[in-house]
């Protein structure tokens, strides 16, 4: 089997000793090295290219601050998960704008209570998610020896209304449903879902109406309508 590579991504003075051991000595997990600013990130990134970050929310400030150019494409390469902070606390804006970072968010992870091979499990479950045609050492096997479909959840969301979060849904939806996955799609909005034809024809358009005139999604839309 293939080891993981994961890099940690913490402010000075921040205590990660025990989870880099806890990395270092799992024989499945490689760690590729620890960051104490956006600098060193964006250079660590760069060398490795490590297929999981773990980030403190104090180096997401930073990066909410630090503004980069050429970062969006280095930080969102990696998975990453969340080292919450004890001292920092986050209100509805502040986690807004933690969602406007270029960051492929997959949880978080306590790391007071954790132990090496439940921050392999957490960290190998997305893995698989994320990056299914990587090498054979994926998801396990079932006792006939067929492979098992990773299974998780995947949260699209937008910090406002009208972002496109129902397009792009629909569209990842269908497109992992084309590569042979089983997919349950959710509208987690009660009171305006128009995901499908779950509301009176007399009170709007539904997604399967409105998906034949959508434009082509870039990058440039994207970002005018989250900023």
């Amino acid at each position: 089997m293939e080891a993981v590579s994961v890099a940690i991504a913490v402010q000075s003075g921040e205590a990660v000793s025990h989870l880099i051991d806890m990395v270092e000595n799992h024989p499945l997990l490689e760690f590729c090295g620890a960051a104490r600013s956006l600098p060193d990130l964006l250079r660590l990134l760069d060398r490795f290219k490590p297929m999981v970050l773990l980030i403190s929310t104090s180096m997401m400030e930073d990066l909410e601050k630090a503004a980069h150019a050429g970062a969006e494409r280095a930080l969102s390469a990696p998975i990453s998960f969340v080292l919450p902070c004890p001292d920092i606390s986050w209100g509805e804006k502040d986690l807004a704008r933690a969602f406007r970072l270029p960051l492929r968010y997959c949880g978080f992870i306590d790391r007071e209570e954790l132990s090496a091979e439940s921050l392999y499990r957490q960290i190998i479950g997305k893995v698989d998610l994320f990056f299914p045609h990587g090498s054979s050492r994926n998801a396990p096997t079932r006792a006939n020896g067929h492979d098992r479909p990773s299974t998780g959840i995947i949260v699209i969301a937008g910090t406002k209304g009208g972002v496109g979060g129902t397009l792009v849904s629909c569209t990842f939806a269908a497109t992992l449903a084309r590569a042979g996955r089983r997919v349950l799609l959710m509208d987690m909005d009660s009171d305006l879902s128009q995901l499908l034809h779950l509301k009176p024809k007399d009170e709007g358009k539904t997604a399967l109406d409105l998906y034949p005139m959508a434009e082509e999604i870039s990058w440039d839309l994207v970002r005018i309508s989250i900023h």
